[in-house]
């Protein structure tokens, strides 16, 4: 008995297409773009500003001045038999008078204050051709000419 094969229908093409394809893309994902050459290190200084706010975040400053000229005061005005008790209310009145004089002077604007910080940059050239660049805040270990591998997103020495 003589069989004849048929030509394959456009599904069973299709299939064996996408296998080969597949198989080529798996050859392809062993010799990856990830593997490269630094080529150039990069330091840059990047300025930040921003507005200065001082050493004192709680208002202690304010708080204790207008503590103790609140209590002085108090002692001054108070009779002689309420030293005492002036000099305590005056204390509290004059301390959140300063706390609050204090927060009022830090809202009208403290001064711009700039700061630089290092960026290290590092350029690969990946072997399929590609260019990339990877930004460190630490200098980076890296020397034109390293071979590297990006693992991840990071870039490793190989």
């Amino acid at each position: 008995m003589l069989t004849t094969l048929k030509r394959p229908g456009p599904w069973l093409t299709a299939l064996l297409l996408g296998l080969g394809l597949a198989h080529s893309g798996l050859a392809l994902a062993g010799k990856s773009g990830n593997h490269g050459t630094v080529t150039e290190l990069e330091l840059r200084q990047i300025e930040e500003r921003g507005e200065s706010r001082g050493d004192d975040d709680n208002n202690m400053t304010g708080t204790a001045i207008g503590a103790a000229a609140g209590a002085l005061v108090g002692r001054s005005v108070s009779g002689k038999k309420d030293k005492t008790k002036g000099t305590i209310i005056g204390g509290i009145v004059g301390g959140i008078a300063g706390n609050q004089v204090q927060k009022q002077m830090g809202d009208q604007g403290g001064r711009e204050e700039i700061r630089y910080r290092d960026l290290y940059i590092v350029h690969v050239r990946f072997d399929d051709g590609h260019r990339e660049r990877y930004e460190f805040d630490e200098e980076p270990d890296f020397r034109e000419g390293d071979r590297v591998k990006d693992k991840d997103g990071r870039l490793r020495r190989e």
